[in-house]
């Protein structure tokens, strides 16, 4: 599949990573239940392409050197000549390997990718994500994420951070004390720009709304200025609202929603 630019001698690794895992998991679905014909045979050997073509091409050594990390696109053409190096906030993304189930957690590249696009970009020794954008504001109102190509050419807007990705942060972060502390912190990020501080949230019940009435808006939006969280666009952006739903609910099962102390 080509890339967001339209450019069709460009693949994109994460659509194409998740294109691999809907096929195994249609071509399991299709042997269980003896599906009519080859179905689950094709999609099993397509799968299986897709897959080896994401781990084969898609590897790629960054500009700064280090460990192999998943690039974002490679020219079909010479995969191996001008990969990008980035991530986008939509999913799916690099980030969002594990949570579609592509690899694990714990795998090696997707650790290595994980530290390189949660990082600002460099020029020099070209390392980090150029989506990647940070607040200059100090704590506790510092924002972080990944930005999206798709702001910047639709609505000529940079510099915008995207919901998405903070919350995606939160839902790969691993099991653990580091773990916790990212999940806090992501948390933290999505209440603040809702306008909603921890002392709003009713912790005890985390699934009921306690929102108090003064504050102007709850919604979690499609991109925001993370010097500014009322600059944001969307103010209703159903899918990022459904994926914070979704992993406060992941998170209350698991046990593993953070808790605040009252200062």
């Amino acid at each position: 599949m080509a890339n967001k630019k339209g450019d069709r001698n460009y693949i994109n690794i994460p659509i194409n990573a998740f294109l691999a895992r809907a096929l195994e998991k249609a071509a399991n679905l299709a042997f269980k239940y003896d599906a009519p014909g080859s179905i689950g045979d094709r999609a099993k050997q397509l799968g299986v392409l897709l897959r080896s073509g994401v781990t084969i091409q898609g590897i790629q050594t960054p500009p700064s050197g280090g460990d192999p990390i998943f690039a974002y696109e490679i020219d079909q053409r010479n995969p191996e000549q001008n990969p990008t190096f980035m991530d986008d906030a939509a999913i799916p993304s690099l980030l969002s390997l594990p949570y579609f189930t592509f690899c694990s957690l714990d795998d090696k590249v997707y650790r290595a990718t994980r530290e390189f696009i949660l990082r600002k970009y460099e020029p020099e020794p070209g390392s980090g994500n150029p989506y990647f954008y940070t607040s200059t504001g100090p704590p506790p109102y510092a924002y972080e994420g990944i930005g999206s190509v798709h702001i910047e050419l639709y609505a000529h807007l940079k510099n915008r951070v995207w919901p998405m990705s903070i919350i995606m942060r939160g839902m790969t972060a691993r099991p653990g004390v580091s773990g916790d502390d990212e999940r806090r912190d992501a948390l933290m990020m999505i209440l603040g720009c809702s306008k909603v501080t921890y002392d709003e949230w009713n912790w005890s019940n985390p699934v009921q709304e306690t929102w108090n009435e003064y504050s102007p808006d709850h919604y979690v939006h499609e991109s925001f200025d993370p010097d500014n969280v009322s600059h944001y666009t969307r103010g209703w952006f159903a899918w990022v609202n459904a994926q914070f739903a979704e992993w406060v609910e992941t998170m209350v099962r698991a046990g593993t929603l953070p808790s605040f102390k009252r200062q």
